[in-house]
């Protein structure tokens, strides 16, 4: 079922500044693209008029944003969200994030998994995330509930005390006397604003250790502890080695993706299994674990 959502914002200041720089600093998880878009449609009234990208706000204008929304899958999406928390007090959130989904909104993307959150838990409550999920990767993310707690997390972070552990499944057979891949890597925009990552010699140090767990047919399952968190290190480091995690449509080989016959999966086979980290308030050392996804578990029953 679609609906239409109307939105009322009245300013209560003065502030000078133009609608559209003030639609983007306040819907940070929608791209400048669409703020434009919706402006030019005519989905910003102001005044019950409808303006250009120009237009200076005045104490008590009345801003009106209509959009439309598929009630019932946002309604699905959320439910399934909330099911995939896996551990939370009043300090952190642990969910198992799916495949498919982005961290964050932005770039075209109206909604991430943290706007997703907010929602859930209200927005009025604190909740941010303490590290990132690549849109395809599936499994543990962590989340801050207060900023004391975001603070001594990425401390943590930065001082690489956070343990992650991801399973991916590869091409080709393991090389077992690899141990450990160092790499120094840039982050490139490409032509369709997609941020990708490219070995420079120019570019940050990156670290990721390996341990072979088992055969499958023509690919290798393994364990990767990532000691830096660089933008899609692991599966940069995996191609570079050329056993590039099957279906990965960026980093992959697809000439070897379509070898793999009568495949229902379609979708990267990188999973956050593990994350170990001291908690904020207790400063216990926290370990959660999460089982890989259904469609990743049944490709490997059916490839032994």
């Amino acid at each position: 079922m679609n609906k239409e959502e109307i939105k009322f914002i009245k300013i209560n200041e003065k502030i000078n500044q133009r609608i559209d720089n003030y639609l983007i600093n306040k819907f940070k998880n929608i791209s400048k693209n669409d703020i434009y878009k919706i402006i030019r449609k005519g989905s910003i009234r102001i005044n019950k008029k409808r303006v250009n990208f120009s237009y200076r706000l005045k104490l008590n204008d009345i801003i009106r944003i209509k959009e439309k929304k598929n009630i019932k899958k946002t309604l699905f999406y959320l439910n399934n969200l909330e099911k995939n928390i896996i551990y939370e007090d009043n300090y952190i959130l642990v969910i198992k994030k799916p495949s498919g989904i982005s961290v964050h909104g932005g770039s075209g993307i109206k909604c991430g998994l943290i706007e997703s959150i907010r929602i859930l838990r209200g927005e009025k409550n604190f909740i941010e995330l303490v590290h990132r999920l690549d849109k395809e990767t599936s499994g543990i993310l962590l989340l801050a509930k207060s900023k004391k707690s975001l603070i001594f997390l990425n401390k943590e972070l930065k001082s690489k005390n956070i343990k992650k552990v991801y399973l991916a499944l590869v091409h080709g057979k393991w090389n077992k006397k690899i141990k450990n891949i160092k790499l120094n890597i840039k982050k490139t925009l490409t032509i369709n604003n997609k941020i990708i990552s490219t070995i420079n010699n120019y570019g940050k140090f990156s670290i990721s250790f390996f341990e072979f767990i088992k055969n499958y047919n023509f690919n290798s399952l393994i364990k990767i502890y990532p000691i830096t968190g660089r933008t899609h290190q692991i599966r940069l480091h995996l191609l570079y080695i050329n056993n590039p995690i099957i279906f990965d449509k960026i980093y992959g080989i697809k000439k070897l993706d379509n070898k793999i016959l009568n495949s229902k999966l379609n979708r990267l086979f990188l999973h956050s299994i593990n994350i170990c980290f001291k908690h904020p308030y207790i400063k216990k050392k926290i370990k959660v674990f999460s089982n890989i996804d259904y469609d990743l578990c049944y490709y490997l029953k059916k490839n032994k």
